[in-house]
């Protein structure tokens, strides 16, 4: 009987229940799963590749104690917002692609924002964390970013091929010490 009730709730609200010894969602765990809300427990440390890849995701909590997530770990769902606890030292291409992302705090954590991990959201604002020191291709592809100001960016040396291409951007400041520019950067703006 106990084991049905937990099989209900999984099938109606919270949609992730871990035992309080996994530290580690793995690989490709719960795609296509049908999930609405996701609540990542304080046990686990690392998120696995397209763990949730494709999962009906609307809302989600990510625990402070979460320090990896994988490799489109989050892709192709419907999360409007998410919070990236400063724990977060990776996060792995495309890991919120193809989302409804219309606001992020990502941590500031952070040194590198990886190949698409943020392309195709409904962005319209963005605040890169000072550590970061790369912001690879495709990252921040099709979204709805109006401006965006790295002045305080001192860290920032390359920004990746086609990284804000296909956005809004009417204001753009970039940072004195930037090295690198890569090819069509900001393209159709």
């Amino acid at each position: 009987m106990m084991l049905k009730s937990i099989k209900q709730l999984v099938n109606e609200e919270l949609k992730l229940f871990l035992s309080l010894k996994k530290r580690e969602i793995k690989n490709s765990e719960y795609v296509n799963k049908n999930l609405k809300n996701v609540i990542i427990p304080f046990n686990v440390r690392k998120i696995g590749n397209d763990a949730f890849f494709e999962s009906g995701i609307k809302k989600i909590i990510i625990s402070s104690k979460v320090k990896n997530i994988g490799i489109r770990s989050f892709a192709y769902n419907n999360i409007s917002k998410l919070n990236i606890p400063d724990t977060v030292s990776y996060i792995g291409p495309g890991a919120f692609s193809h989302n409804n992302l219309k606001k992020v705090k990502l941590s500031n954590n952070l040194e590198t924002i990886c190949t698409r991990s943020f392309e195709q959201n409904n962005l319209e604002e963005i605040e890169i964390p000072i550590k970061v020191k790369t912001i690879e291709k495709e990252a921040f592809y099709y979204n709805k970013l109006k401006k965006l100001d790295l002045t305080d960016n001192i860290n920032l040396k390359i920004i990746g091929s086609n990284s804000f291409e296909y956005n809004k951007l009417s204001n753009l400041i970039l940072p004195n010490n930037l090295e690198t520019i890569s090819y069509e950067a900001f393209k159709n703006n």
